[in-house]
């Protein structure tokens, strides 16, 4: 099975990447993966919404315009593709969430290339 390396993350966020959102348990942000498949050429980029519960809710009419807007469900309703949802702000846990699913992000992320 190939390998996925992740090249570069990129956060889209109102708020310091480090230091975390002012609430952790109340939050949502895009993040965006450049990753490279073992054996082959080129970059491909994938971008996927992390969000607490809280932050779901608040976030939702949102994420399913967009949802709507890619083409993936109507407006209104959420499928989980492109979605990790985590309990409170951890980028460790990110971090380890999408390096371990590897060469499967692809099921979990939009491909954004």
């Amino acid at each position: 099975m190939p390998s996925v390396e992740i090249k570069r993350w990129g956060y889209a966020t109102g708020f310091d990447v480090e230091q975390g959102p002012p609430d952790p348990e109340n939050f949502c942000l895009t993040l965006w993966v450049d990753t490279v498949e073992e054996g082959r050429q080129g970059v491909t980029t994938y971008q996927i919404e992390i969000c607490t519960p809280l932050g779901l809710v608040e976030h939702f009419d949102e994420i399913s315009q967009f949802a709507a807007k890619i083409g993936v469900s109507p407006e209104g309703c959420v499928f989980g593709r492109g979605l990790l949802l985590v309990r409170r702000y951890d980028l460790d846990l990110i971090e380890r969430a999408l390096k371990g699913v590897g060469e499967n992000l692809k099921y979990y992320a939009f491909d954004a290339s």
